[in-house]
């Protein structure tokens, strides 16, 4: 876990989610399990543990799944003095070639039959609300670089709501953007925080933003040879979370200095141009 909450990573299905699922102080995100392999980068960082929450230990085809993604093994059932069940995993698997990237820290896994709901319903642990997209950002497994949350953020945050804020466009791009998880984490924050700050002063009601995800691995079709998030990919992770209309997505390749410089050129002249209401555009 993270700052003392822990995480769940619900695999159930959406709509077996929607019907019932665990909330706070749990932080609680479902991915349905035909989903996993290609939202790997929506997880927590490979040192941060959290447990699983799967349908009722019924279907080996779907815990298969776990532990191809997890490199996890399935442990026989163990009983609570209360009655709950639980399941917990085993310690992962040995990796057998040197240079592969350690597996994920999975503590446990949660099996969603009557007695685990029974026992979470006895603790508090029952969510009666679903949140949605709206200004607050959705919970979240994954987290952004350090620098941008604790550094580069603040100082946008500044610059756009401070004492010497100015009625202006905020673009910030992000060159390397990779899966987009820091751009996502910026427009979320931004969103809240401007959103926040309407009822206490008008900087907020006259600034707005776009942030631009470059990268050259966004392709209009998947790369069979890596992982990585394409284009589309991408689209539909920021779209998940409320932001996708907030994020401009761009195949940029930084290995090609003379294509980019005109890029970023051409992009920096039409960003100090004024607007038609005379509001000007920072980057």
């Amino acid at each position: 876990n993270s700052g003392g909450v822990l995480s769940l990573l619900d695999v159930r299905s959406t709509s077996k989610f929607k019907e019932q699922r665990l909330g706070k102080p749990l932080n609680v995100v479902n991915i349905p399990i035909d989903e996993l392999k290609g939202r790997r980068f929506e997880l927590p960082p490979r040192h941060i543990g959290f447990a699983i929450m799967v349908e009722a230990m019924e279907n080996d085809g779907h815990l298969g799944t776990l532990e191809d993604c997890f490199g996890t093994r399935r442990s026989s059932r163990q009983t609570g003095d209360d009655g709950g069940t639980v399941n917990h995993s085993e310690q992962p698997r040995k990796r057998k070639r040197e240079g592969q990237q350690k597996p994920w820290k999975v503590q446990g896994l949660i099996s969603a039959d009557d007695n685990a709901w029974d026992q979470a319903k006895r603790l508090g642990l029952l969510s009666s609300t679903l949140q949605t997209c709206g200004t607050t950002p959705l919970p979240r497994l994954w987290e952004p670089d350090l620098m941008v949350r604790d550094l580069l953020f603040p100082a946008i945050l500044d610059a756009v709501t401070g004492k010497n804020a100015e009625r202006a466009t905020i673009e910030i791009w992000d060159l390397g953007s990779g899966s987009g998880r820091d751009v996502c984490f910026l427009a979320e924050e931004l969103k809240q925080s401007l959103s926040s700050n309407q009822q206490q002063t008008n900087i907020a009601n006259q600034v707005s933003f776009r942030v631009v995800a470059m990268d050259q691995r966004y392709r209009a079709k998947r790369n069979p040879n890596h992982g990585v998030a394409h284009e589309e990919e991408c689209q539909q992770f920021w779209s998940r979370r409320g932001v996708g209309d907030l994020i401009e997505c761009l195949e940029i390749d930084l290995m090609e200095p003379t294509k980019f410089t005109s890029m970023l050129e051409e992009r920096a002249r039409r960003a100090l141009q004024l607007d038609s209401d005379g509001s000007a555009h920072k980057t």
